[in-house]
């Protein structure tokens, strides 16, 4: 009688580690569609990414897209986790800095924009602001709202003081409207 019991409770006891395993197994995997965007992150920074056609290129950029658009906003959020750091490094570094460090951020901020304009200048027809010459108003208000939700509103204020600073210097320096502010593609 004991062996049976020894046997039954050796049974239950493999039984609950292996549940147990199961189920630290499916609380601590990856979301399997996070792990496949970052796969396709990573796979962007590759040589072989660098050896692809602008069309192949662009093809995989939009699939990257369709698989970022099946993510939560949290999950969102924690893919480009990395890209905002540096963005909040920056506006902390802007309206904390003095007025010197002010103007030099955004001389350097206006220097970049004007490199971007002369390198689409000379940019192949057809390719589109970004690359997205295919992009509807609806994918643009889409992307647009993406980058709302992941926001905070401190940045979005931040963001938008920013903004009109640079188009301030913009007037000081002489040079026309920004890229990126309202209205001016030009």
């Amino acid at each position: 009688m004991s062996e049976n019991r020894s046997r039954t409770v050796l049974i239950i006891s493999v039984a609950l580690a292996l549940l147990g395993t199961l189920g630290a197994y499916w609380y601590f995997r990856g979301d399997p569609q996070l792990t496949r965007v970052e796969e396709m992150r990573e796979q962007m920074r590759s040589e072989e990414m660098k050896n692809m056609t602008r069309e192949q290129r662009r093809e995989f950029f939009g699939q990257f897209r369709k698989e970022v658009e099946k993510l939560s906003v949290e999950q969102r959020r924690q893919l480009f986790a990395d890209r905002r750091s540096p963005f909040r490094e920056r506006m902390e570094k802007y309206f904390h800095g003095t007025r010197q460090e002010q103007l030099a951020i955004l001389d350097q901020t206006i220097q970049r924009e004007e490199q971007f304009r002369a390198n689409q200048a000379n940019a192949p027809p057809g390719r589109g602001f970004g690359g997205q010459s295919n992009s509807t108003p609806e994918d643009r208000e889409k992307r647009r709202q993406q980058w709302l939700s992941m926001t905070t509103p401190l940045e979005r204020a931040q963001m938008a003081e920013f903004r009109q600073q640079v188009q301030q210097r913009r007037q000081q320096l002489g040079l026309g409207s920004s890229l990126w502010g309202r209205g001016g593609r030009g």
